[in-house]
């Protein structure tokens, strides 16, 4: 099976694009309640992990997200620990979790468990986020 790699279109849109967005993982589109794990850089060029958790879309309830932001001194240090590239860490973190996240039929509540890993693993680097839940 292949993973999805593209934000279903009614999902909601947050303020912020990321450049170099990597989808980690998706649960199923089609239930009443899903959730999306992406991986990038914002604007100021820290790096960003972030968890958005959508519930009834048709009655107008989007859910919130929960953004983790690593500095960008903190995300070059972290390259550093990975040996690789600074602008190869969203993908790094694809990588390093695609197996837990290769099934397309992942429940919400994995992908959540799934961002909770990925807020260790970035710890594990020696280096801090800040995390930020938004409506």
């Amino acid at each position: 099976m292949t993973q999805r790699t593209t934000t279903p279109a009614h999902a909601k849109q947050t303020n912020d694009k990321l450049v170099l967005e990597e989808t980690i993982a998706l649960s199923d589109d089609d239930l009443e309640v899903w959730a999306t794990l992406v991986s990038g850089f914002d604007t100021n060029k820290n790096l960003v992990v972030r968890f958005d958790y959508y519930r009834d879309y048709d009655a107008g309830d989007s859910g919130y997200s929960l953004i983790a932001k690593v500095n960008k001194e903190e995300a070059y240090q972290m390259s550093s620990v990975l040996h690789a590239p600074l602008t190869r860490l969203p993908s790094v973190l694809r990588e390093e979790f695609a197996e837990e996240s290769n099934s397309l039929s992942l429940a919400p509540s994995e992908v959540e468990c799934l961002f909770k890993k990925v807020l260790d693993f970035i710890l594990d680097c020696g280096v801090h986020y800040k995390l930020e839940k938004t409506a």
